[in-house]
């Protein structure tokens, strides 16, 4: 018969493993080794996870690491982005390649029918190793190879074939990039020997064990994993519910007693990702289900083993603030030291102050009554509502003992609260005896108001929490280049004047690109822009804001003949130089567009999605272009031309999902609405 694990025995045994009891002093490379590489899909939250588990660490020992090309961040496991060491990244990819390529296949399959997947490769390694480039980029690279093809389909098919890495300065410590790419070959320069099934499930069980091969699989994304798992040289467990599980021979099992400290987990840290079952490291699953309306991964508080809350931090005038949010009830000041250095790491901001929002269960005090009972009122006084939810799961449990486990409460500790309930009501709420316990009919009916009370406290809670957001969060903004000109600038300026505390995570690129990032939340909000001659259709689940018409301009040399005139039809330059864009996710531009609508095919000398290099070649009388207006910056040695043709115009808007209520994009957008309306006379400039 297998030994039957309890669930706070493989919570020990798991934080052992994630080096997350006590910090060690292992090397950096080790440690990401040992717990087969941190999920990086951020930039830089994951140096939180290495300080979590390693003694004194510096983040510019990772950062240093990750530009010598050490380590890596590249798609792997679940085919989502991991840290890992450049030896793991050679060996695991070939491993995990199927997971990649099932998803791919899922999302973009029939925009890929027609391409030779061979050649995708091959053009898209060629084209990656001739120097990192970020997917948008590549996209229009390829739709020159392959025309009519969605660009964006094209890049990821090249993600799928071909490992890639992200390259630095993107995920630096302390410093930002383009997301570019290139190939983990020819970044690493070296070979390794693909891992097998058998040594990857050795691996995870060494830094998550025990664990289930279900577990295994949801951690790797791999399936049929039962044959690779029975071969193995292994000892088995069974879990409360009979799972069997699965260890290696000479792995120890901690004492279930084992102290385990404050911890401050980063959003996406592995230790609850990877296990089917995640009970050993998540309580009360439904405490997480609170975030899903903000559609945010929160980083949660480790109180003995379990979460016990989330911290957020803001930066502002040299100082950050810590922020902690208690889900159950335990004393901060256990907290305060480990989350003043989680806050405090360098280059986070400096030194941190805290702010203790508390929570629904926080540990009650004493209550002060309002004075003698008069009409209207029960004797008691005022009623404390964290008893009256003692009282509710008392009901709903129908003993102190299942009330104590739901409340995470000693059971002396919930007769307490009881006690202070009935002398707050005057009136007897609870009949004891020696075998039972049961409500008196004033304690049911106070029972029965309790839920109400709880529903709107908690509807309350929810409301407190997005207003404490909008101060103390998150706002992440993706945009194109030219609405980071004046647009930007001018919104972001009042909102961060208004909400200094509001961190900021900029994203420059185009719609078509970021869309997904929107999608799936990554962003909160994407300005973007779609042309009268080119509309797109707005995803399912996302709408756009539309805030202004932006028309296009001729732009031409000064003393150009066009800048005498008042308007200008593009035919009448036909026979002129023209330098103008790539194509956004079409092969052809919106000056090719339009210049076929009147019946001409421009001469085109240059392709620049850089109006400063437009701009310059503009002016230096290497040829002609249309610029939108937002591109205009300094138009010195130009002439600026009103144009005839029709449609020749951008909409500008702001594209958000309905589903998130995150306040700070919902006051951004105002502020974006507001500085609209101010550029929106001013975006066509004077003649010349």
């Amino acid at each position: 018969m297998d030994p039957v694990l309890s669930r706070r025995a493989l919570n020990r045994a798991t934080l052992d493993r994630q080096l997350l009891i006590t910090r060690t002093t292992r090397p950096v490379i080790e440690v990401i080794e040992h717990v087969v590489g941190l999920q990086a899909q951020t930039p830089h939250s994951w140096y939180t996870g290495l300080w979590n588990r390693i003694e004194d660490f510096r983040p510019e020992d990772a950062a240093e690491l990750l530009e010598s090309r050490q380590i890596v961040r590249i798609a792997l496991q679940r085919s989502t982005i991991h840290l890992v060491s450049a030896r793991d990244c050679l060996a695991i990819r070939p491993l995990v390649q199927v997971v990649t390529e099932r998803m791919t296949r899922s999302t973009f399959g029939r925009k890929l029918e027609g391409v030779d997947l061979d050649e995708l490769a091959g053009l898209g390694r060629s084209l990656l190793e001739r120097g990192p480039m970020t997917f948008a980029a590549l996209g229009r690279a390829l739709g020159e190879r392959w025309p009519g093809h969605d660009q964006h389909a094209l890049g990821q098919g090249v993600r799928w074939l071909v490992p890639l890495v992200q390259v630095p300065p993107r995920g630096v410590w302390g410093r930002s990039g383009p997301i570019a790419h290139t190939s983990a070959a020819s970044w690493l320069g070296f070979e390794a020997p693909p891992m097998t099934p058998g040594e990857l499930v050795l691996r995870y069980l060494r830094a998550f064990g025990p664990a289930g091969v279900k577990d295994v699989q949801t951690w790797s994304g791999l399936t049929r994993l039962s044959e690779v798992v029975s071969s193995l040289d292994l000892v088995t467990y069974r879990d409360p519910s009979g799972r069997v599980l699965y260890d290696l021979p000479d792995a120890e099992l901690p004492p279930e007693d084992l102290p385990v400290p404050v911890r401050f987990m980063y959003d996406f840290d592995n230790l609850f990702l990877s296990h089917e079952d995640r009970s050993r490291v998540v309580e009360h699953v439904d405490l997480l289900r609170r975030f899903a309306p903000y559609n945010v991964q929160p980083r949660t508080i480790l109180v003995d083993g379990f979460p016990a809350g989330d911290w957020t931090t803001a930066r502002a005038k040299g100082t950050t603030t810590l922020t902690i949010h208690r889900w159950e009830p335990f004393d901060p000041a256990e907290a305060v030291e480990e989350g003043r250095q989680a806050a405090g790491l360098p280059g986070t901001g400096g030194p941190a102050r805290r702010r203790d929002l508390g929570g629904p269960l926080q540990d009650v005090g004493p209550v002060t009554g309002r004075g003698s009972p008069g009409k209207g009122h029960y004797p008691g006084g005022v009623l404390s509502s964290n008893r009256l939810r003692v009282l509710l799961e008392v009901f709903r449990t129908g003993s102190i003992a299942g009330a104590a486990r739901v409340l995470r409460l000693s059971p002396s500790a919930v007769s307490h609260q009881l006690s202070r309930l009935e002398q707050e009501a005057g009136v007897g709420l609870v009949e004891r005896n020696a075998q039972s316990l049961r409500l008196t009919e004033a304690g049911r009916r106070l029972a029965l108001r309790a839920q109400e009370v709880v529903d709107i406290i908690e509807a309350a809670e929810k409301d407190l929490l997005a207003q404490a957001r909008v101060d103390a969060g998150e706002l992440r903004i993706g945009f194109f280049a030219s609405a980071g000109y004046r647009l930007l600038p001018l919104a972001l300026s009042r909102f961060a004047s208004r909400y200094p505390q509001v961190a900021l995570d900029l994203v420059e690129g185009q719609p078509y690109e970021l869309l997904p990032d929107l999608e799936r939340g990554a962003l909160d909000v994407l300005v973007v822009f779609e042309h009268a001659l080119d509309p797109w259709k707005c995803p399912e689940g996302v709408e756009v804001v539309h805030l202004f018409d932006e028309p296009q301009l001729l732009v031409v040399p000064a003393g150009h003949p066009a800048g005498l005139r008042p308007k200008v039809r593009l035919a009448e330059l036909a026979d002129e130089p023209w330098i103008t864009t790539f194509g956004a996710d079409h092969p052809v531009s919106i000056l090719e567009r339009a210049g076929t609508l009147e019946g001409f095919s421009p001469q085109i000398r240059c392709r620049s999605d850089h109006y400063e290099v437009t701009i310059g070649l503009v002016r230096a009388g290497l040829g002609v272009a249309l610029v939108p207006s937002l591109g205009l910056h300094g138009a010195s040695g130009l002439q600026i031309c009103r144009l005839a043709t029709p449609n020749l115009f951008r909409r500008i808007g702001v594209a958000r999902r309905p589903t998130n209520p995150n306040p700070a994009a919902i006051s951004f957008l105002a502020y974006l609405r507001t500085a609209s309306a101010q550029l929106r006379n001013s975006l066509e400039p004077a003649l010349r």
